[in-house]
């Protein structure tokens, strides 16, 4: 919808300005007589208002660019019609081609009109300006906070990396500096490990061979079933118990090692760094 200007006597407004300033002056009686003008507070508020040096009053609307440069929209003051008039129609009478009546359009009115339209121009430029001004200091703040982050990540991290070995706030590498205890257990647990696999696979083949040489030298099927039945029922055995001792031992090594990496990983997010992804067996060899 084109923004309506009111050009009074008082001066020029416009848009809701223009209805709550026209809406005041009424109620102060600062405008000429309501049958003189066809106004009221409750009607309509593009009734015709008065313009500066015209015979007759209407409302003058937002100039718009055509052809012929601007040309000024108003309406009629007869049956309240859409006309326009060119800049340079100015002195001239205009007729209305509806009902008739003819209206002068003087040069100060439109002179008026005219610097209305200048001043929103210089606006509209002031308010670009100034969005693009508030967008520069934007970037700017933002750029200013990461140099900051940057730099107080890059102070903590040289205050941290130059603590003792053992200090209970070292740096980014936290399960190397922080849990050298937790760090000896899950090598001891991964040895146990090891070392219980190592002594079932000793014990199966001496079982094997013993199993055997009693086989070979027992009298009559029924010893040597009963033997072939107690090796079998000791292997099972042997083989659950170390198996699940192992298995114990190598969760909890994981679970220490799993716990350490979680340390790790947290400090460098606390840093601002990333952690790179170690196996289990990589974290325990550094």
């Amino acid at each position: 919808m084109a923004e309506e200007y009111f050009i009074l006597r008082e001066g020029a407004v416009r848009g809701p300005v223009a209805r709550r300033e026209l809406r005041r002056l009424w109620k102060r009686n600062r405008l000429l007589e309501q049958d003189q003008i066809g106004l009221s507070p409750s009607g309509p508020w593009h009734a015709p208002a008065l313009l500066l040096g015209l015979v007759h009053e209407f409302v003058v609307k937002q100039p718009t660019f055509g052809r012929g440069g601007y040309r000024i929209g108003y309406a009629c003051p007869g049956c309240e019609a859409t006309l326009e008039a060119a800049e340079e129609e100015a002195g001239k009478i205009d007729n209305c081609p509806n009902c008739g009546c003819s209206h002068l359009l003087s040069h100060r009115a439109l002179e008026e009109i005219d610097q209305l339209r200048t001043q929103i121009v210089e606006k509209q430029h002031q308010a670009q300006a100034e969005r693009e001004e508030r967008q520069r200091e934007k970037q700017q703040k933002q750029q200013l906070r990461q140099q900051a982050r940057e730099a107080r990540r890059q102070e903590r991290h040289a205050q941290t990396q130059s603590l003792p070995r053992n200090s209970a706030t070292g740096g980014n590498a936290m399960a190397k500096r922080e849990f050298p205890a937790l760090q000896l257990v899950a090598r001891i647990l991964i040895i146990l490990r090891n070392v219980l696999l190592a002594l079932w696979a000793i014990l199966m083949l001496v079982g094997l061979f013993a199993v055997a040489y009693g086989v070979a030298n027992a009298e009559g099927l029924g010893n040597q079933l009963q033997l072939l039945v107690i090796a079998f029922v000791a292997a099972i055995t042997g083989t659950l118990f170390f198996g699940l001792l192992a298995l114990v031992y190598w969760a909890s090594a994981e679970l220490i090692n799993l716990a350490l990496y979680g340390a790790e990983l947290l400090e460098g997010i606390q840093d601002g760094v990333g952690v790179p992804q170690r196996s289990g067996a990589e974290r325990l060899e550094k």
